[in-house]
C-alpha cells in the first residue's frame, strides 16, 4: 500500500476509533509477527517481519498489532491529531454571554 494511502487509512481508524489514540496504549513490545493482523492496514503479519503490539486501556485487554512502518505513521498521526486539537482548542474563541438587555420599564 501506497504511504499516502495508509496514512489516510490511519488518520480514518483514529477518527473513528478503531485504532486508539493518545496515550491509551501505555506499553508497546515487538517481536517476530505470528500471522497477526495489522490494526492499521489489515494486512498479514508474518514470520518474516517484526509486530508492535500494545494492549490499549480504552479497548480493553485486546492487543493492539501493528506492523513496524505502520506503527511508525500511527505514532505520527495520532501526534499530529493530538497536536491539531490541541491547537484547535487553544484557538476557540471565548463564548460570553452579554447580558439581556432590559425591556424600558421593567
Amino acid at each position: 500500500m501506497p504511504p499516502e494511502s495508509l496514512q489516510l487509512l490511519i488518520r480514518q481508524k483514529l477518527a473513528n476509533g478503531t485504532l486508539p489514540m493518545n496515550s491509551s496504549v501505555p506499553r508497546i513490545w515487538g517481536g517476530p509477527g505470528n500471522g497477526e493482523t495489522c490494526e492499521a492496514c489489515d494486512g498479514v503479519i508474518t514470520k518474516d517481519e517484526w509486530v508492535s503490539e500494545g494492549v490499549s486501556l480504552a479497548g480493553g485487554p485486546k492487543p493492539v498489532h501493528l506492523h513496524v512502518k505502520c506503527f511508525h505513521l500511527w505514532q505520527e498521526e495520532r501526534q499530529a491529531m493530538s497536536r491539531a486539537q490541541s491547537s484547535d482548542r487553544a484557538l476557540a474563541p471565548a463564548v460570553s454571554r452579554a447580558p439581556t438587555p432590559r425591556s424600558p420599564g421593567r
